[in-house]
């Protein structure tokens, strides 16, 4: 009897042990759904303006709304309900609208540059990707022949084949090439191909012409690219394989100086050259029996600089204030960004959680914004 008052105890004991388990989960879901998530919230401003005073060797307060000097210690309130702070003080380096988050935004995928040159830009074909995607190169058009993208996976490297005797490839980039003081690479042409020629002896000359501002340069380039074969071996006398790799390249900025000269224009260094038209001319005998392919095609280049960065703020709490104190260097009219942010709901999207999570991917990250202008004067 005994025994079973015992049994009887214990499954009353076990059931209502697993009874509360399950009343606890259904109370903790019911919370986190009730449990609604809140946005961040930021607010910037003027707390106090302190100044060194040599007499006295103290940094005395000036108030909140008195005018600002170089070399003055500001004090900037945070008022937010935010897990993470960061202040843009907008002076060099630290200005909102040349960093990453405002220019590039949340995109990992892709490798981002700040250009620092706006009277500058490169022109850059891949021909490759081209192909892939079976798009036409834009700013460049084929005649006297024709230019097909190459669906050979052993030809990807080099996809967009030429076929006859005579084609111009014509581009009009339009765009600034580099002036005498910048950079070499900056006012340069550099077409990447490859030639697979056939037995007997094969020549082929590319050609370049060009226009400046509207006005035909008059000078032709012409370069031979000869590949004598030996007929019996099938093999290069002057190359190792059936296969001609090559960068044909050429410096513009020449042809423009050399223009000029003939044509008594006067040259500043500091000027940028447009390049209007540029005429490269592929020509080979009748009896040309290879390939003409092209890997990628760039004029000029791009002139880069690092993303401007702001500070971290310390959050002693989600909700309050916080101070952050920063000294101009130098007199101007600055932007003061402050970000506030929290981590989100979790985007769910049917998998449940991960046992490795990436908080990026996982949930959304909502950031709230504040600005003020201040203006710097001299002390």
């Amino acid at each position: 009897m005994s025994k079973v008052i015992n049994v009887f105890i214990m499954k009353f004991f076990i059931s209502n042990h697993v009874l509360s388990i399950l009343v606890l989960l259904v109370f903790a879901t019911s919370c986190l759904e009730n449990d609604e998530f809140e946005d961040p919230s930021v607010r910037v401003s003027v707390d106090q303006v302190y100044r060194f005073d040599s007499g006295t060797g103290e940094w005395e307060a000036q108030g909140p709304s008195s005018q600002v000097q170089t070399g003055d210690s500001v004090i900037f309130r945070l008022d937010h309900t935010s897990e993470l702070l960061a202040i843009y003080t907008g002076d060099s380096l630290h200005a909102f609208a040349n960093s990453a988050l405002a220019l590039v935004g949340d995109n990992p995928d892709e490798e981002i540059y700040r250009p620092i040159r706006s009277d500058h830009r490169e022109f850059f074909v891949d021909f490759r990707r081209l192909a892939a995607k079976n798009e036409a190169p834009a700013n460049i058009t084929f005649e006297g022949g024709t230019a097909s993208g190459v669906l050979d996976s052993k030809l990807s490297t080099f996809a967009y084949q030429l076929s006859g005797t005579s084609i111009d490839m014509v581009v009009t980039p339009g765009n600034p090439l580099g002036s005498e003081n910048d950079e070499a690479d900056s006012r340069t042409m550099t077409l990447g191909m490859r030639v697979d020629g056939s037995l007997g002896t094969d020549t082929l000359f590319v050609e370049i012409s060009m226009e400046f501002d509207g006005n035909d340069a008059g000078i032709t380039r012409r370069t031979a690219y000869a590949m004598t074969v030996d007929t019996d071996s099938g093999i290069f006398v002057n190359e190792a394989a059936l296969q001609f790799y090559f960068n044909f390249k050429a410096d513009l900025g020449d042809f423009y100086e050399n223009w000029a000269t003939t044509n008594g224009v006067a040259l500043d260094p500091d000027q940028n050259l447009t390049l209007s038209k540029l005429t490269v001319s592929f020509k080979t005998p009748a009896s040309f029996g290879g390939n003409v392919l092209m890997k990628d095609f760039k004029i000029g280049q791009n002139y880069y600089g690092n993303f401007d960065t702001g500070f971290g703020v310390d959050v002693t709490n989600s909700g309050g204030v916080e101070f952050f104190d920063h000294v101009y260097s130098n007199p101007g009219t600055y932007t003061v960004t402050a970000i506030g942010t929290s981590v989100g709901d979790k985007i769910y999207d049917g998998g449940g959680y991960n046992d490795d999570r990436n908080i990026v991917d996982e949930y959304d990250i909502p950031r709230a914004f504040s600005e003020l202008t201040l203006e710097v004067f001299p002390n």
